[in-house]
């Protein structure tokens, strides 16, 4: 008689055969999935003439190879679409400072170097600040397919100007995925056990100009759980963008509010300021404003988490279905100068959807 308890499995999935433009990997199906470990590796050799611009930091830059990360399941539900530099601001904040693996090393960006980059970007489909993490994953029982696209890009995306003598090579990502194994399909009362869908993805908008209420749809009804946002401002100077708070928070100006609100309901209402020390408390992270070797400041320019859930309780988030008018996220901001994008990454749980 085989044991019937519950397992988690460690699964090698495979290799990305191809790096250039978007690209799949089918997943095995058949149980819970948790999260995806994906390892990127490739080589940056620089010549005599050093690139010049960081994309998004020295930090986030390492990311830049791989433009977006999606998980779809039967080719119908797209359950995670997100940019790993994003994604990677989001989990340092709700992790206490984590890094993933491999960004403590940044590219050597001096004449004649060579860099090996070596990082890890886990996709995590349960819930990292939830007080139960496994309510959620992306349940591949009864499921014919799941696929992990990865879109690539080149070195215009890991610097702002390259420089002509600098070389790309050996990129290399492979693919771990962590499942639950031998779930049964009942509990012992006979109800059916299932997962909620933890769904990330991306809106984003350009903010031009001076402007003091500046106001997004976060959600337009859609009827998913919201339970977080991360807020992101990037002004792009001589075409390289990075994180950006002189806009938001600017006391001779504008004190930076920041409002959730649907119809006449407030959800939140908070000074930018406020929002970037509550969550150095609520999340511990005790190596913001703490600068030492290898350990990076999660506090980024330009980020602004929002945990709208209380003590991680799910039932705490907002019900956009049944709000009476689209969820909005209103700032209160002054940009003069430079291009600036306002992306805003959104975590929410949902059933998922693939029809009969």
């Amino acid at each position: 008689m085989a044991i019937s308890n519950q397992f988690k499995l460690i699964n090698r999935l495979g290799t990305f055969a191809q790096t250039v433009g978007r690209q799949p990997l089918n997943l095995d199906v058949g149980a819970p999935l948790t999260c995806l470990d994906v390892r990127l590796r490739y080589t940056i050799v620089t010549g005599a003439t050093a690139p010049i611009g960081v994309m998004y930091g020295t930090v986030l830059q390492l990311l830049q190879l791989i433009q977006r990360a999606e998980l779809i399941v039967n080719g119908q539900d797209t359950v995670m679409s997100v940019q790993p530099w994003l994604y990677a601001v989001r989990s340092m904040q709700e992790r206490s400072g984590v890094l993933f693996r491999g960004l403590e090393t940044p590219i050597n960006m001096a004449a004649n170097q060579t860099t090996n980059v070596d990082v890890h970007l886990p996709l995590h489909f349960d819930i990292v600040r939830g007080r139960k993490r496994n309510d959620a994953a992306v349940d591949l029982r009864g499921i014919r397919s799941a696929q992990l696209y990865l879109t690539f890009g080149g070195l215009a995306n890991l610097f702002g100007t390259p420089g002509a003598t600098v070389a790309l090579s050996n990129v290399t990502v492979d693919v771990e995925g962590t499942y639950i194994e031998q779930v049964p399909n009942k509990d012992s009362n006979g109800n059916p056990i299932v997962f909620a869908v933890r769904q990330l993805d991306e809106l984003n908008m350009q903010l031009v100009g001076a402007n003091n209420q500046t106001t997004l749809d976060v959600d337009q009804r859609t009827g998913v759980n919201m339970l977080s946002l991360l807020h992101y401002f990037a002004t792009s100077t001589a075409g390289v963008p990075a994180g950006d708070d002189t806009g938001m928070i600017n006391g001779s100006t504008f004190q930076g509010d920041m409002k959730l609100k649907s119809g006449g309901q407030y959800y939140s209402i908070s000074q930018a300021a406020f929002m970037r020390a509550r969550v150095r408390d609520e999340n511990r992270l005790i190596n913001a404003g703490q600068p030492a070797t290898n350990m990076i400041n999660p506090e980024f320019a330009g980020a602004f988490y929002q945990d709208i859930r209380y003590d991680g309780k799910l039932t705490t988030g907002i019900p956009t279905g049944a709000l009476d008018a689209n969820l909005q996220a209103l700032y209160n901001q002054n940009y003069t100068t430079g291009n600036t994008t306002l992306y805003v990454q959104r975590e929410s749980v949902r059933p998922l959807q693939v029809g009969p």
